[in-house]
């Protein structure tokens, strides 16, 4: 018979890089386990027992290591060449991809029973079994296989149209979908939505972490919930950011212990009003995560709470996958790219700080441009806005306790510049107040609580 001779479909990478996404981080199984049904669609017999041992393992302890997955290996497989050395060489492409390799590899599975089906078919006709029974085999085998999502036609371009059209007017004019940053001088010319990835650039000294704390609370002040990654401050150094921005308190003296009793009074009346009316529910993970860490963390978190927008703080500070072995430069940029993914995935606006090289540094002008930012994969970005505040660099400039915020890139809108006041000793950014006319300010500017 022809079909005797047809070899299986199969893709030894799939499987491999599926097996290295499980062994580089346990908590990938609980993300592909109600996808890969079947241990046998794993096609290889070497690939099948270190599933298995993996699953074995992870019921039992929730997490393992190579030693672990080769010892059960053992109990179960004769098989002399899966190795501890082989097991920690298994290529490790990249752990976001890995519900891809999943249903990719459920789809080449579905294949081959599709043709085992088949096979039977033919042989149930040529051996004059009952007609209608066999049709009715075939059918359920077929219908089995079309509920995989992977399976499912294109669509027509007219009718997503009208779907896209109907949810704008579900979402209240589009309103929704847009994520306001909370001062309005730049909510004119930027429009950030979920799905979005932006990148926020500055060197040393610009603020970068402190405008993503103060915009994640904007954000929260407006009813989202924001969850914020600091990977390069501590959880308490953030939180007494937070206190001296939100309390209009110097942080330096919050984290002296001087703070006057007026100040001290100012804190705690800030804190229950908020607290009490629940209006910054903002979630704070600390440590160095992976991209793919961090996508467990969302998916782990939005099981139980919504989240709208997520800060990372910042990109260089991220993980790599085990066994990377390319440049920096490069895993900047793919992890700029699996976080973009990410963005669409999970339906979420993800903000990423990002530091600028010191190549900035030693221009006469020092104003970052965009290709400053390039090897963080800005073509990856939505958008990308890049700070400066000149008093950093002079002394004796025209325009203290300003922030340059440059909109150097926006897909879905106008780039230029805007600018907003910098509240040094609280790190607090605000708008410029729109009846002074320019940002060149003087008194008023000492009224909103900047300090020489």
């Amino acid at each position: 018979m022809l079909l005797d001779s047809y070899q299986p479909p199969n893709d030894d990478r799939v499987e491999e890089g599926l097996l290295g996404s499980l062994l580089a981080d346990p908590e990938v199984f609980s993300l592909i386990n109600s996808i890969v049904t079947d241990e046998a669609a794993f096609y290889k017999t070497k690939h099948r027992a270190i599933y298995k041992a993996i699953k074995e393992v992870y019921n039992d302890n929730k997490t393992y290591d190579v030693v672990l997955i080769h010892s059960k290996v053992k109990e179960h497989s004769d098989d002399l060449s899966i190795t501890i050395p082989y097991l920690s060489t298994i290529e490790y492409p990249n752990g976001l991809l890995a519900e891809r390799y999943a249903i990719r590899l459920m789809e080449l599975y579905n294949a081959r029973q599709t043709i085992i089906q088949c096979q039977k078919t033919l042989s149930d006709i040529n051996d004059g079994k009952d007609l209608l029974e066999i049709v009715s085999n075939l059918k359920a085998s077929i219908d089995k296989i079309s509920m995989d999502p992977s399976n499912r036609p294109a669509t027509n371009i007219a009718e997503d149209a009208i779907n896209v059209w109907e949810k704008y007017l579900d979402e209240k004019d589009g309103v929704e979908n847009y994520i306001p940053t909370g001062w309005p001088r730049l909510d004119r010319y930027i429009t950030m939505k979920k799905g979005h990835h932006v990148l926020v650039g500055g060197r040393t000294g610009m603020g970068k972490t402190s405008f993503g704390l103060n915009l994640a609370t904007n954000i929260a002040l407006m009813g989202y919930r924001p969850v914020f990654f600091t990977m390069e401050q501590s959880k308490e150094s953030m939180v007494e950011c937070y206190i001296a921005q939100i309390a209009g308190v110097s942080r330096k003296d919050f984290m002296k212990g001087t703070l006057s009793d007026h100040e001290k009074e100012r804190v705690v009346n800030t804190i229950n009003t908020w607290g009490a009316k629940d209006i910054l529910n903002m979630g704070i993970y600390e440590g160095t995560y992976s991209v793919e860490q961090v996508r467990h963390k969302l998916i782990t978190e939005m099981a139980e709470n919504p989240v709208d927008v997520v800060f990372i703080d910042f990109l260089h500070a991220m993980k790599p996958p085990r066994g990377y072995k390319r440049d920096g430069h490069e895993w900047l940029r793919e992890a700029s790219q699996q976080l973009e993914a990410l963005a669409i995935e999970l339906n979420v606006l993800i903000i990423t700080m990002v530091q600028l090289n010191r190549g900035v540094d030693n221009r006469e002008n020092k104003r970052p441009v965009l290709i400053d930012i390039r090897e963080a994969g800005e073509d990856n970005a939505d958008i990308v806005l890049l700070l400066y505040r000149d008093e950093y660099y002079n002394l004796n400039t025209e325009e203290p306790g300003i922030v340059e915020v440059s909109i150097a890139k926006q897909r879905h809108g106008p780039t230029g510049m805007e600018k907003l006041m910098f509240i040094n000793y609280s790190t607090a950014f605000k708008d410029i107040p729109e009846k002074k006319g320019n940002p060149k300010y003087v008194q008023e500017s000492r009224d909103y609580g900047y300090k020489d």
